[in-house]
């Protein structure tokens, strides 16, 4: 009712408006069920942003900042950061980006320090999926420096890079990444987690990556998949022959017709 009556405002007097949303944080701050405290600061925010009055969104900030970060509870302070984060990309408020990504990953750390390893895990992929979603990517990259797990860390580089290439984000970025996803995957203990992450990269250094990265994914996939066959592990064959059709596919458009 209070942002309602906010929105309405703007058009007469801003301070009127920012007066009023402040009433509303405040009642929304005693609500006592911290999910939903969490939303409805969230949705405030973009509730003042969808004004398209900059001045209403610049002052409404700070305060709405101070009052998500008095939420006790660390992942639902991470989910209303996140919302504001991604409100002010797309309305391109430049100015409070780099305080609520720093705020941000702060709060990703206090939490990676208390939550069960796997938990985290879960929680920092989602967190990761939701900034590539909103094109917030070099966040998303920074983000990856707390994955543990190498397997988890390419898939995630991947995502990366596709998003980069997709949304023609950081030129020569996408190459470099992969690059290290190259080397990280050597990292893998599973060598048929290993094989499958090395056929991925190559299938997609295949059509944006540099020809050398493409060989040396190529040429570890094969020798990978030798050694598997030598030890006699169960190398899955028909998930790994699909994936290494598709690969030559790539490297090779004509090779169906040969067939």
């Amino acid at each position: 009712m209070l942002m309602s009556i906010a929105s309405d405002l703007v058009k007469f007097s801003v301070d009127w408006a920012v007066e009023v949303y402040i009433e509303a944080i405040n009642l929304i701050e005693m609500i006592e069920n911290l999910e939903e405290r969490s939303h409805m600061l969230g949705w405030l925010y973009i509730d003042a942003v969808h004004t398209d009055n900059e001045e209403v969104a610049d002052k409404l900030f700070p305060i709405v900042l101070q009052a998500i970060n008095r939420i006790d509870n660390l992942k639902l302070r991470a989910d209303a950061l996140l919302t504001v984060l991604a409100k002010q990309y797309a309305y391109f408020l430049v100015d409070g980006i780099d305080i609520v990504e720093d705020d941000l990953i702060k709060v990703i750390q206090a939490i990676r320090n208390t939550e069960d390893p796997e938990k985290f895990s879960d929680f920092l992929l989602h967190i990761i999926d939701e900034l590539l979603e909103y094109g917030i990517v070099y966040t998303a990259l920074e983000m990856t420096m707390m994955i543990d797990d190498p397997k988890t860390k390419v898939m995630v580089l991947r995502k990366i890079g596709r998003k980069m290439v997709e949304e023609d984000i950081g030129e020569g970025m996408p190459e470099r990444l992969y690059h290290d996803a190259l080397k990280l995957a050597s990292y893998i203990d599973d060598p048929r987690d290993q094989l499958h992450a090395m056929i991925d990269l190559a299938i997609d250094l295949a059509k944006f990556g540099s020809a050398q990265d493409v060989e040396f994914a190529f040429k570890k996939s094969v020798k990978l998949l030798s050694e598997i066959i030598m030890e006699k592990i169960n190398p899955r064959n028909i998930r790994i022959r699909r994936k290494l059709n598709r690969l030559i596919k790539f490297l090779n458009p004509h090779s169906e017709d040969e067939k």
